[in-house]
């Protein structure tokens, strides 16, 4: 049998249990006036030791009941050491996964969009589970896109083309794939939705050391899943609430831009009409008067919709509507037109199109002229209609 002491070179916290261990043997040597040790890597017992536990004794003391009394209290602290360091390294578990759950919802909460709330979590997830890879990948309706991946050039494929991460993400739930062979451990979890729904899957692939995910780690998959569709709804909720206030204030801004009233012209019947498209504020028509007596039809359109198109409308209509009252002709107000919207366009990384038509009274004459903006029809009584070919670049490309 070979001694065993607290200077022996145990690995960390074996050697403090041997320290109260032999504060143990001690008192019991006070007690008795007996002197006991603990001995291990015993190849049998002789006959002045008692086994403790798998791998432990006592040994010393003259009466063998009275060592079998001593073997039982230290066996007592024995085990309660063990309880306690095990529990130690429970809480401390615990305490690590708190600490990380914490530290992805600052991180979330600091992010402005959904790719950064997603790149965050994989980061942080693969790092606390010594992951070789991982992805998030979200829902478009029935297609999804990849959010997040680690490492950054991965190119992971498309879990839609996986039977685990497909069945995780179609049925809302999580499934796991552990190591063996040339198999490499993978947990996909989804991230979960109302209804039952999910709104995309994370997915984790290869432990470290080849080995499988542990069931608390895939726990723990679960819960940064939940709290990251936590996120992932909050920011869409505020989005859609942010984009029905600027569709609110952009139809309140498009009607403004429509004409208060109707002009009449020698010769003429003139109507105006818009149909309102599910993303309002991006165009607008007009009639102006022009001093000769005739009218300026203006139509005009920006490349977005919502507020910032209506605003930009609202300059193009001004620029419009002080050329056309200062008789000018449909392709002089147009370039006008392109001269002060440009920079504002430009700077935008927008575009506008835009066209003219000037009626001249009693001359039974239209001019016309376009921006960009499509091929308009003139039909005449009894004839097809025909297309007026008008090239022009778009409002702020030039």
């Amino acid at each position: 049998m070979v001694e065993r002491t607290a200077e022996s070179g145990f690995e960390p916290g074996i050697a403090t249990l041997l320290a109260h261990l032999d504060s143990v043997c001690a008192l019991l040597r006070d007690a008795s006036g007996e002197s006991y040790r603990l001995v291990t890597d015993l190849e049998q017992l002789p006959p002045d030791v008692t086994e403790l536990a798998p791998g432990w004794a006592l040994a010393g003391g003259e009466d063998a009941r009275r060592r079998e009394a001593a073997a039982e209290l230290v066996g007592h602290v024995l085990s309660a050491e063990r309880e306690i360091e095990s529990l130690c390294a429970e809480i401390l578990d615990r305490y690590e996964e708190v600490t990380l759950i914490q530290r992805l919802g600052l991180q979330m909460a600091r992010t402005k969009d959904e790719e950064g709330m997603a790149q965050a979590v994989i980061e942080e997830i693969t790092k606390w589970l010594h992951a070789r890879a991982g992805e998030v990948w979200l829902r478009n309706g029935e297609q999804t896109r990849l959010a997040g991946v680690v490492p950054a050039d991965a190119l992971p494929a498309n879990p839609v083309g996986e039977l685990g991460p497909l069945e995780a993400l179609s049925e809302g739930s999580s499934w796991t794939q552990d190591a063996g062979g040339e198999t490499e451990a993978v947990v996909a979890v989804a991230l979960p939705a109302e209804g039952g729904d999910s709104l995309g899957v994370l997915v984790v692939r290869g432990k470290e050391g080849d080995r499988s995910f542990e069931p608390r780690e895939s726990q723990m998959l679960t819960a940064v899943a939940a709290l990251l569709s936590g996120f992932l709804r909050s920011h869409q909720a505020a989005r859609d609430s942010w984009l029905e206030s600027q569709e609110r204030s952009s139809s309140g801004l498009s009607e403004l831009l429509r004409p208060r009233r109707q002009l009449d012209c020698d010769g003429l019947e003139i109507s105006g009409a818009c149909r309102k498209g599910r993303q309002p504020g991006s165009d607008y028509h007009d009639i102006v008067r022009t001093p000769d007596g005739g009218i300026a039809l203006t139509l005009a359109q920006v490349s977005t919709s919502g507020l910032q198109a209506a605003l930009h409308l609202a300059l193009v209509k001004g620029v419009l509507q002080a050329e056309a009252r200062a008789g000018n002709s449909p392709g002089r107000m147009l370039r006008r037109v392109n001269d002060v919207v440009s920079p504002e366009l430009i700077a935008s990384d927008l575009f506008a199109t835009a066209y003219v038509a000037r009626f001249h009274p009693g001359a039974r004459r239209v001019d016309v002229a376009s921006a960009g903006h499509g091929v308009p029809l003139l039909i005449r009584p009894g004839s097809q209609a025909e297309e007026i070919d008008l090239p022009g670049p778009a409002l702020g490309l030039l």
